[in-house]
């Protein structure tokens, strides 16, 4: 965490709590550690029963409601550390339990425009305001489960085209982000699909997804599984997880042992991203199917055209 100043008090702007409506301030003591040993303590005048804005998606940033977030964004300018701006903005949602309103209140439904128009998903779009807005002022971790990737979108119309490939078998979504490979294999009858991310915000999403499906709720682990002792998994899904070489290496070892062990079958999700087709993991995959994806994905993912699903079968 980055410490530029060493005063061992921070305060707030006065122009923020200008923002703070009289009947929601209450003298709520926030105690966060820095690094080296100094302490910020932050006196944040906001009630613990604080509701945040709740506008839904939209292209202004005017409304008054607006003023909490930049009540906020002022803070983390007073505070000059974007991590514990985003740790002050944490403990208000979960103290309030209103991540799943936030969620709803930044993001659009979409099934247009992909692959699986029979899945409903909340994503972003450009309707959205921090679709435009500085990525530091989004409080949480990267939003990666508010982007339908395109490995993703091609390994859900798979299992949605071949119903049998999940059909009453155990299923495990590696790196689930928005959920849609889960839910398709939920939707084609998969006997228990678990999804697994470590962002607590994606599995949240992944509930409301389930709700916009008219699903039951699929259980979400935000547990890093990678490396750990494998469970009896009939399938493994895999959509978009090539993008860093050191996490290609990783998985290539710990899917061999899951196969070996429990003979799961592991169908990996791809548009060609560079660290899948040039990782040795690909001298051990057998092309499954090869999709064209919509323009509007093609437009947003730097000109992939296409999105394939792969079987992966490693000598073990």
């Amino acid at each position: 965490m980055s410490h530029a100043r060493h005063d061992t008090k921070c305060t707030l702007h006065k122009s923020s709590l200008d923002y703070v409506r009289p009947d929601l301030r209450s003298g709520a003591l926030i105690r966060m550690s820095l690094t080296q040993g100094y302490r910020c303590y932050t006196y944040l005048l906001l009630s613990m029963c604080y509701t945040p804005y709740r506008q839904p998606c939209s292209d202004s940033a005017d409304n008054s409601r607006f003023h909490d977030i930049i009540m906020l964004a002022n803070l983390r300018c007073s505070i000059g550390d974007t991590r514990l701006f985003r740790g002050l903005y944490r403990f208000i949602y979960t103290r309030n339990s209103d991540i799943n309103q936030f969620v709803m209140d930044n993001t659009e439904i979409v099934s247009d425009n992909t692959l699986t128009p029979e899945i409903r998903l909340s994503l972003f779009t450009p309707k959205c305001r921090f679709w435009h807005a500085r990525p530091d002022t989004w409080p949480f971790s990267d939003p990666y489960w508010a982007i339908y990737w395109p490995g993703g979108q091609a390994l859900s119309r798979y299992l949605l085209d071949n119903p049998g490939v999940s059909r009453g078998k155990k299923v495990l979504d590696l790196g689930s982000g928005c959920g849609a490979s889960a839910i398709a294999a939920k939707m084609c009858s998969a006997s228990h699909v678990v999804a697994n991310d470590i962002d607590s915000v994606a599995a949240v999403a992944i509930q409301l997804n389930c709700e916009l499906n008219n699903l039951e709720p699929i259980p979400c682990v935000t547990d890093n599984l990678i490396g750990s002792e494998p469970e009896h998994w009939d399938l493994i899904l895999l959509g978009d997880m090539f993008y860093d070489e050191d996490l290609a290496d990783s998985l290539h070892t710990w899917l061999k042992t899951c196969i070996r062990v429990h003979n799961t079958k592991v169908y990996i999700g791809d548009p060609g991203r560079a660290q899948f087709e040039n990782h040795r993991i690909k001298s051990f995959v057998k092309l499954l199917a090869q999709y064209t994806l919509p323009e509007s994905v093609r437009e947003e993912n730097y000109g992939l055209t296409s999105s394939t699903v792969w079987l992966y079968t490693p000598d073990v």
